[in-house]
């Protein structure tokens, strides 16, 4: 399939819904970065809300082996042909979007030396969080305890992880929220570095505060709090918390 995109790299930034990418998207912006001319209240860009809505339950499929069909390639690359329709130029270009993880499989075979930023924010916190809309979309037979929703966080992100590592290498970096609240310059600074960007000063007039949420998940009864507890353990690990 034909590759006409822009030669300058590509950047990608995907999450579990909630996870705080809203304001990893206008840091990246802040550091000159180009994530669409149209983009929603969370910085999403328009032009991608679509297709990602047909694709990532496939893509979450493909996260395990398989190649993507035709049809479904020329969908993402439609998307992001018109997602590129305001592009200026700019050092770099890509999309901020959470289930952009679940796209993994379209947009590597799509944009060569595609870097993809894995945001993760702690998974118990995670299972308490009021924006279930990605839950909702990939597990469709109910709202799910606390446990069903911190596992779905567990493996879909350690299902990204090992596609990720596999496909990506060193153009893959996990950033967590937590460290990103106490340290964004620091933060974008190192991922610059990884990927061979400038992306600082990349938190000017940008004010992180941490939520309220975070540590809510110690309001939980014993019991429901060591069951998210064991659920999230082996990604919690995995990502170094």
């Amino acid at each position: 399939m034909e590759r006409d995109f822009p030669e300058t790299p590509a950047l990608v930034l995907g999450a579990s819904g909630g996870s705080g990418t809203r304001v990893a998207g206008q840091l990246l912006r802040a550091a000159g970065g180009y994530l669409g001319g149209a983009r929603n209240e969370s910085e999403d860009s328009l032009a991608l809300v679509a297709a990602i809505d047909v694709l990532a339950a496939r893509g979450e499929r493909l996260l395990e082996g398989g190649r993507p069909e035709e049809a479904d390639l020329a969908l993402w690359r439609a998307a992001l042909t018109e997602h590129l329709a305001l592009h200026a130029g700019e050092p770099f270009w890509g999309w901020k979007n959470p289930r952009s993880m679940f796209l993994l499989p379209f947009s590597v075979a799509l944009v060569p030396g595609l870097r993809f930023i894995h945001m993760v924010r702690d998974g118990r916190d995670m299972a308490l969080s009021g924006n279930r809309r990605q839950y909702e979309r990939h597990v469709p037979e109910g709202p799910g305890t606390p446990a069903d929703r911190a596992r779905f966080w567990a493996e879909s992100n350690l299902r990204v992880k090992r596609h990720a590592e596999a496909v990506l290498g060193d153009r893959y970096a996990i950033l967590r929220f937590e460290d990103l609240c106490r340290d964004p310059e620091g933060c974008m600074a190192r991922l610059g570095r990884q990927f061979g960007l400038r992306l600082e000063p990349a938190g000017a007039g940008i004010e992180i505060r941490p939520p309220d949420g975070v540590g809510r998940h110690r309001a939980l009864p014993a019991a429901d709090r060591a069951a998210v507890e064991a659920a999230v353990a082996p990604a919690m690990e995995a990502f170094g918390y």
